[in-house]
């Protein structure tokens, strides 16, 4: 595809930045070298975990969404442990969702579901 975003390019056996182009690498390797984090699968995964979390978070304290209850105290001290200690094995987790929805939010929703503490008890919302 010429021009456009092709599915899967920034895909790689590891979440790793990918390789800055030479030009940066070198003359401009100190100034871009705070945006390696943003720039990279794994901060992409990090982001959209993100902005799922804080989604979910709004329509459960908008009570005219009532398809969505509120969160219990627990549910929401959850999500947001979950997003102070984001590491590269939930990303892992993420990513191999996705691998076999092709699709990122479902991803995210399937690794939710899957992580430890939704196992030993009901997920956050009903949603899930």
């Amino acid at each position: 595809m010429r021009g456009g975003w092709r599915r899967g390019c920034l895909s790689s056996p590891a979440l790793t930045p990918p390789a800055p182009p030479p030009l940066v690498r070198r003359r401009y390797a100190k100034a871009a070298a705070g945006l390696r984090d943003v720039f990279s699968e794994y901060a992409l995964i990090k982001y959209r975990v993100l902005v799922e979390v804080r989604w979910l978070q709004t329509l459960a304290s908008t009570p005219a969404v009532a398809e969505v209850p509120p969160l219990s105290a627990a549910a929401d001290a959850f999500l947001e442990a979950l997003l102070d200690g984001f590491d590269s094995s939930f990303a892992e987790e993420v990513k191999t969702f996705e691998a076999t929805t092709n699709h990122d939010v479902k991803a995210v929703e399937y690794a939710l579901k899957q992580c430890a503490p939704c196992r030993r008890q009901p997920p956050p919302s009903p949603l899930f």
